[in-house]
């Protein structure tokens, strides 16, 4: 539901703002605030290999394409010793269209109330 409500342009309103907090409390009643084990694809050619590579050696641990139990894929994953996820994300070209900012604000504003810091960079 939330990766559909994240994809949805829906304007601003009384319901959708239920919707988001209805997702958000079922959330963090089931404990989906955490990383799944899986990971996603790992391209090597990328900028955002690149860029890992940079956070790996000045941060140990890091994590590349992991998936949130939500659904959302993050890109570099810090997680801190209190247990707060960070989420660096490394936006391509295509994420500074009209649609895909709303689509990241959205995701954005999901993660962080279940408290995931995201940092992009564009």
């Amino acid at each position: 539901v939330a990766w559909a409500f994240v994809h949805a342009d829906l304007e601003e309103s009384d319901a959708a703002r239920m919707l988001h907090h209805g997702v958000v409390q079922r959330a963090r009643n089931q404990g989906w605030i955490g990383l799944k084990q899986e990971v996603g694809a790992q391209h090597i050619d990328s900028v955002e290999a690149e860029c890992f590579e940079i956070v790996l050696s000045l941060v140990p641990g890091a994590t590349r394409n992991q998936y949130h139990m939500m659904g959302f894929e993050l890109d570099i994953v810090v997680s801190c010793p209190i247990g707060t996820l960070i989420d660096l994300e490394i936006d391509e070209l295509y994420h500074r269209s009209a649609r895909q900012r709303g689509i990241d604000s959205r995701r954005d504003r999901f993660l962080e109330e279940l408290g995931v810091t995201v940092v992009r960079f564009d």
